[in-house]
């Protein structure tokens, strides 16, 4: 089997990775780099942090693949391995860049006239329906960061930044883009649509939920949490919403608010 390594960027963090099958490696197709020395020397100090080979690329083992099958369906030969390879290094990732307080989150998130929002929501809550309400009702006007699993990293002035990944969920909605975060929503289907400023302790356990979940190191679970109580401190609403144009309405009146 041939080896194939390569270099992206990720939430602004340079990465060199080993897929070991075409599926991995064509999956992170545009956010490939060709890193400078600045970059590549960047990469060995992250590594070097985190006590590993500098000189070895990232990889998803056949451990790592294995853990990663026993949590993604009941039936364990339901996911062609080729696709779990891109999920195991995904998750080997993410815990790697919790030190660049990196998260990775459950959401669309979405751009509007250079402002990001996020929504979340358990899964088959409606949050990618009610992302595509937006780009029907802003049409050009929204650019889509990423439908399932973006990235956000804390800056060192305390904002927040969002960033697209390949892991753009079932319709590969994601854009090799960032932009600063505005404002979350937390979804909830409601007969009615109407929409409340939750504190940041309100939405804490929310947004714990929603962030990855399988990390292995006590330190690293106690960074994360730190990261969830610093990303509460946005404004945060829920949305009782009916899953209609008028609850985009609703949101957007909301969050636009927030800019006066």
């Amino acid at each position: 089997m041939k080896l194939r390594p390569f270099w992206v960027r990720l939430a602004d963090q340079p990465l060199w990775l080993q897929a070991r099958w075409p599926y991995t490696f064509d999956y992170f197709e545009t956010y490939k780099i060709i890193p400078t020395e600045a970059e590549k020397q960047t990469y060995r100090s992250f590594i070097q942090e985190h006590g590993l080979d500098p000189d070895q690329p990232l990889q998803a083992t056949d451990a790592d693949i294995a853990r990663v099958r026993g949590y993604n369906a009941e039936d364990p030969e339901y996911f062609p391995v080729e696709y779990l390879e891109s999920l195991a290094l995904y998750e080997n990732l993410t815990q790697l860049l919790l030190s660049r307080d990196v998260l990775q989150f459950h959401c669309s998130a979405l751009e509007l006239d250079g402002r990001a929002y996020l929504f979340t929501a358990p899964s088959g809550t409606g949050k990618s329906t009610h992302a595509r309400l937006w780009r029907q009702g802003f049409g050009p006007r929204v650019i889509m960061i990423n439908d399932d699993k973006p990235l956000v990293r804390r800056q060192p002035d305390g904002s927040w930044w969002v960033y697209g990944t390949p892991y753009g969920g079932k319709h590969n909605l994601q854009t090799n883009t960032k932009q600063t975060i505005h404002g979350i929503v937390l979804l909830e289907r409601g007969a009615e649509n109407k929409i409340e400023r939750v504190t940041p302790h309100d939405a804490y356990v929310t947004l714990m939920a929603q962030t990855y979940h399988t990390i292995r190191q006590p330190q690293a679970l106690l960074h994360a949490m730190d990261l969830v109580g610093s990303l509460a401190k946005l404004p945060v609403y829920r949305l009782q919403c009916n899953i209609s144009e008028q609850d985009v309405q609703v949101a957007y009146e909301a969050l636009k608010g927030e800019e006066k």
